[in-house]
């Protein structure tokens, strides 16, 4: 019972021992760039790396991986392989598996390599100022070749998802193409900022084929780039009513103005008409009026009852109290009465 409870605990010791303890990860590599791909296993371990081409069904060993690459191994058992100068050559399933493994662990682990051509690219068709309601065509794209499929989605200025398309893996390296038309946003105020539409690129988890697969969705560092937008002027409801306070302001900045302008038209008429009315006055003759003066002191004269001096036009030329020659001063000139006869009475002729 002993030794049969001694070999139990000795087959699952030397299991442990000779099991991968942590397989690599699924990772995204740029063309040109580097990427590295870890294991660890137990420190007395050694392992092996293969690879089989996205679209192959023979795997190869490390001597036969396609361009640069280099191996390493710490003494805590941790393993690494980096791939160097990535092509699409590159793009595939890479094991991890432990050199002389016993029964009863898991003796290998897989991960796999998705090359991209370069990080998502954003263009756009504008190369002015946008006007309110413009269409502006966008794209984004992504050239990549490996197991998972890609996910491109465009993202608003305010982070939500307006469209999306994912586009699946094959043989050949796949440029993956997302338009989108957008019509130019306003925003309120004039040149505030600017607003950026976003594409993101992802790829998928990994299907499970075998349980030593990483399911992990690989990590595309440089996974987004966007489109900036100058900000616009505002919507044409707020246009509308932006005119009408604009005009606004100008009527009542025009009020005073205006108030003014008048101000001043009345008051050349006023001087105009004043002096018209003095120069009529200068025009006309001075004449007495009923007050009394020393040369009238009744009150006589070719005025009418006036409680002054008037001034009044004379009809006649030799009217002597209205302008013509001065009338005589001194005693009155008599004059001498002729009598009347009355009915019944008799002249002295006719009484002799």
């Amino acid at each position: 019972m002993l030794s049969a409870c001694g070999a139990f605990v000795l087959v699952a010791f030397t299991a442990v021992q000779t099991s991968i303890l942590r397989g690599p990860d699924n990772v995204v590599g740029i063309v040109d760039g580097d990427v590295t791909l870890d294991c660890r296993t137990n420190a007395s371990q050694k392992v092996e790396w293969t690879f089989r081409q996205f679209g192959e069904t023979v795997a190869v060993d490390e001597s036969k991986f396609p361009g640069h690459h280099r191996s390493f191994r710490t003494s805590d058992g941790r393993h690494s392989l980096t791939l160097e100068r990535l092509t699409f050559y590159n793009a595939g399933r890479y094991v991890c598996r432990v050199v002389g493994m016993s029964e009863g662990g898991v003796d290998a682990a897989a991960a796999f390599v998705v090359v991209v051509a370069d990080p998502p690219r954003c263009t756009k068709n504008i190369t002015s100022r946008l006007a309110y309601n413009n269409s502006v065509s966008l794209e984004c794209s992504v050239t990549f070749f490996g197991q998972h499929s890609l996910t491109l989605e465009w993202l608003a200025p305010d982070g939500e998802v307006i469209d999306e398309q994912q586009y699946p893996s094959g043989d050949l390296p796949y440029v993956a193409r997302l338009p989108l038309s957008v019509k130019a946003e306003a925003i309120r105020g004039y040149n505030l900022s600017t607003v950026d539409y976003k594409c993101r690129a992802s790829f998928s988890n990994g299907t499970t084929a075998f349980v030593d697969e990483a399911s992990n969705p690989p990590e595309f560092r440089r996974n987004t780039c966007s489109v900036p937008l100058s900000a616009l002027v505002v919507s044409p409801i707020d246009v509308s009513s932006q005119a009408a306070s604009k005009t606004d302001r100008i009527l009542v900045g025009l009020v005073p103005v205006i108030g003014l302008i008048l101000l001043v038209i009345i008051i050349i008429c006023l001087y105009r008409w004043r002096a018209k009315k003095n120069l009529e006055f200068r025009n006309l003759p001075l004449v007495r009026g009923n007050s009394g003066t020393p040369d009238n002191p009744n009150n006589e004269g070719c005025g009418q009852n006036a409680e002054a001096w008037q001034l009044m036009p004379c009809e006649r030329d030799n009217d002597k109290r209205c302008g013509g020659e001065k009338a005589e001063t001194g005693a009155p000139t008599p004059v001498a009465a002729e009598p009347q006869n009355e009915p019944g009475r008799l002249s002295e002729g006719q009484r002799h």
